[in-house]
């Protein structure tokens, strides 16, 4: 959607903007379809939807990357530092 959105500013021919406005929208109609059926989805699994609302806890993690990182993170919230071979970190 970025490239299409850079094209826009970078055409002068009102059909060819037309176009690219029709795609971007259709483009933004499918993510929020898709984001309405991952978030039914995540409401399904009692344990995806806790992993859910604590990684959304987090500033600047939303719906798509807290799914795309229990999908991808078997160990989350199933794991110690230890297992995951963390080391503590002493902040300032």
């Amino acid at each position: 959607m970025k490239i299409l959105k850079q094209q826009e500013t970078q055409t002068l021919d009102e059909l060819v903007t037309a176009q690219i406005e029709a795609r971007i929208s259709l483009c933004q109609r499918h993510c929020k379809d898709l984001e309405k059926l991952l978030a039914e989805l995540i409401e399904e699994d009692d344990g995806i939807k806790r992993k859910h609302e604590i990684l959304t806890s987090i500033p600047g993690i939303d719906l798509t990357t807290a799914a795309t990182l229990i999908s991808e993170l078997n160990e989350l919230g199933g794991a110690n530092a230890k297992q995951l071979h963390l080391s503590p970190v002493s902040r300032p």
